[in-house]
């Protein structure tokens, strides 16, 4: 009996993979060439030399939005405290403008790391041989996502240590003031 069920199923699969539907070979090449696609798309490198400046780690080419990877700036609307004049400053807004000098209306060349949970473009950025990325946590613009990536540990460390850019000040962590915000009741 049961090598009879077997046999049944034996004989119904090879119904079906005997010869190849004509539907079934597009769904196959379909999934081929998505396959193709995507990964040839995660290589691919975007240049472009009229980029817009979001913020302190995000920037647009075009109808694209691109995150930095592997670093998170202070948001436009965040203030530090400097350490030495106690004064405060919207710590954002000098992120963004500095990014905006490292660029300088100068071509802009980034890597395809993938999307991120917003669906923008994670990316390595250059300008020249300027990694954009390691240079705003470099000069304390930027801190080191290591959450997500920990490529930049050694520049934030070392900015740390001289009190540079935000670590002259007393900041929240970007990742922290956008918690603190979005659970705030009005």
């Amino acid at each position: 009996m049961k090598n009879k069920k077997i046999k049944n199923i034996k004989r119904s699969l090879n119904h079906y993979f005997k010869k190849p539907s004509f539907i079934g070979l597009l769904f196959v090449l379909f999934f081929c060439a998505q396959y193709y696609y995507v990964n040839n798309y995660q290589r691919e490198e975007f240049k472009n030399s009229e980029v817009r400046i979001i913020d302190g780690d995000s920037l647009a080419l075009g109808q694209l939005r691109i995150r930095l990877q592997g670093i998170d700036a202070p948001e436009l609307k965040q203030e530090c405290i400097n350490i030495k004049s106690k004064k405060s400053y919207m710590c954002g807004e000098v992120a963004k403008n500095y990014l905006i000098k490292l660029i300088a209306q100068q071509p802009i060349k980034c890597t395809n790391e993938g999307l991120d949970r917003y669906k923008r473009q994670l990316a390595y950025c250059y300008v020249r041989n300027i990694n954009l990325n390691r240079e705003m946590v470099r000069s304390g613009n930027a801190v080191a996502y290591s959450k997500y990536d920990k490529s930049f540990l050694k520049e934030e460390k070392e900015a740390k240590l001289n009190k540079i850019g935000i670590w002259g000040s007393r900041f929240n962590y970007p990742d922290k003031w956008r918690n603190v915000r979005k659970n705030k009741t009005y």
